[in-house]
């Protein structure tokens, strides 16, 4: 058994070594495209060449269930081809011990997938960002973030300091906003719990004004949806400054979200990309185990060729089904932990299902 092991293993890895290594490059190739934008701001090479080594370990990740899945089929239909699989079976090995160290090989990697996604990919997307923003683009890097504490340096000696930041809605929230003169003395400080874009400026939300001024200082309760022209900024200058849940491994995520709790605001929305940090990456676990029982049937009645299409026709379908849930997920329409386990629970309990029919 430990020789048999050893075989299957070994090609298995070997294939899905290759298998990666092709998906890489095609997806390397295809976002290549972008070139133009690359040379619209005369990049230099050191820095496309960073860019794209950094974004390596997002492409592995993105592409690694899929090389699984293919792997499997690929792997069971060469050793039933090569009439290996009657052979064991003649010898008195039964399918399931075929099959084990294929499935040990999806749960390795998917437990190495999790490492990898919280230690390394959050990382080199960060790097990414800054080389594309700040090296790439050439703007300044204005803005510091950590999870709960955000700080932005603004136009005429504005300084904000926020807890919370939405894009997508062009709000921040739990904000302070320091300005100061040229001599770097504070003229004003505002205190408020929401600001928020509307109609091309900035309205304050239950905010307190201090002035400060040689005879003291003033203080102002501003009227709940008071408009501020004075802050010059835009949304657009805080693009890139929210921290996405991709950015922030489990730790920091749940850090934040605990943080956001505390101020009352709804974390749902982040639970779902929480619980989908540990369910992606075991998704490559759930595409050997229904890989397998599809390989085994196609065996009988097809090829290689039929066994690439499904393959794709599957992974496609899953991803279907995955971003359907984290969709519902994030709109409140479905539980958190179904959003984002939905997916290997509908895929994982039907490659259970048909391992179990079959035949020995």
């Amino acid at each position: 058994m430990r020789i048999l092991t050893t075989y299957i293993t070994r090609e298995l890895l070997k294939l899905l070594g290759w298998l990666l290594l092709v998906f890489t490059c095609i997806y390397l190739i295809v976002d290549f495209s972008r070139i133009e934008g690359f040379i619209k701001h005369e990049a230099q090479i050191r820095d496309i060449v960073g860019y794209y080594g950094y974004k390596i370990p997002l492409i592995i990740f993105q592409t690694i269930p899929v090389a699984m899945l293919l792997s499997t089929m690929f792997t069971l239909s060469t050793m039933a081809k090569n009439s290996e699989i009657t052979a064991l079976k003649a010898s008195g090995i039964n399918i399931y011990q075929i099959i084990t160290p294929i499935l040990i090989v999806g749960l390795f990697i998917s437990i190495l997938t999790l490492l990898f996604n919280e230690y390394i990919i959050p990382e080199t997307n960060k790097k990414v960002e800054y080389i594309k923003r700040v090296r790439i683009e050439k703007k300044k890097p204005k803005g510091v973030f950590k999870p709960g504490d955000n700080w932005f340096r603004g136009e005429d000696g504005v300084f904000y300091n926020f807890q919370f930041i939405s894009p997508e809605t062009d709000l921040l929230k739990q904000v302070i906003i320091y300005k100061f003169d040229d001599n770097f003395k504070l003229k004003y400080r505002i205190d408020a719990e929401e600001l928020k874009w509307n109609d091309h400026v900035w309205h304050i939300y239950k905010g307190i004004m201090r002035t400060f001024t040689a005879g003291g200082m003033k203080v102002e309760q501003l009227k709940k949806g008071a408009s501020f022209p004075q802050l010059k900024e835009t949304p657009e200058s805080f693009k890139g400054m929210g921290k996405e849940p991709d950015n922030m491994n489990y730790q920091e995520l749940s850090e934040y979200m605990a943080r956001l709790q505390r101020q009352g605001y709804a974390v749902d929305r982040y639970r779902v990309d929480l619980y989908g940090k540990i369910a992606m990456p075991f998704i490559s676990l759930i595409m050997a185990i229904i890989g397998v029982p599809f390989s085994l049937r196609l065996n009988r009645s097809g090829g290689k060729a039929i066994g690439f299409g499904l393959s794709i026709v599957l992974g496609f379908t899953f991803w279907i089904v995955l971003a359907m849930g984290l969709a519902l997920g994030h709109a409140g329409s479905l539980p958190p932990f179904i959003a984002a386990w939905g997916g290997n629970i509908i895929f994982g309990v039907t490659g259970i299902y048909l391992l179990t029919k079959v035949r020995q």
